[in-house]
């Protein structure tokens, strides 16, 4: 609760700078590795050198392994991290091949305190939601052709 009320009041503490994104992916993969041996889950990452996105480092990591060990935990055996560009749109992708994201849960699963059946808080996605649209982007989710969750991270001409 505490890091969302300074999200939401802290611009001060946002500090942008332009973020190489196969850098920032590559560190939560790192990061995420013994988490994913743990659960079984195989962490594939699919970003090529030299994408770049302007938003606080710090932040965005945080966003991002938050979106991973969700991915993790709902994974039936892979999560797969990727980064396309779509002419200025630049498309951060989390995906896991699980059951998906419950119907009455897809409209409000950025808000606070909604959490789904292995939640802990249900604070995780509203700090990642809260961080992207700190970045000038914006987050959605849907269900994957795979079954499972596919969170979709969009900046427009960021970077």
């Amino acid at each position: 609760m505490i890091l969302l009320a300074k999200l939401d009041s802290e611009q001060a503490a946002y500090d942008p700078e332009q973020i190489d994104a196969s850098e920032l992916v590559q560190q939560v993969a790192d990061r995420m590795l013994p988490f994913a041996s743990e659960n079984n889950v195989k962490l594939k990452v699919d970003i090529a050198e030299g994408m770049t996105i302007y938003a606080d480092g710090e932040k965005m990591l945080r966003a991002l392994l938050n979106l991973v060990v969700n991915g993790i935990r709902h994974a039936a055996s892979v999560v797969e991290i990727s980064f396309v560009t779509r002419g200025r749109q630049k498309l951060l992708i989390v995906e896991d091949d699980g059951d998906g994201i419950p119907p009455d849960l897809m409209d409000n699963i950025f808000h606070r305190f909604v959490k789904g059946k292995q939640g802990d808080t249900g604070l995780g996605l509203a700090i990642v939601r809260a961080i992207v649209e700190q970045s000038g982007g914006k987050i959605t989710v849907e269900n994957a052709e795979t079954g499972g969750a596919r969170f979709i991270i969009l900046f427009e001409g960021n970077g």
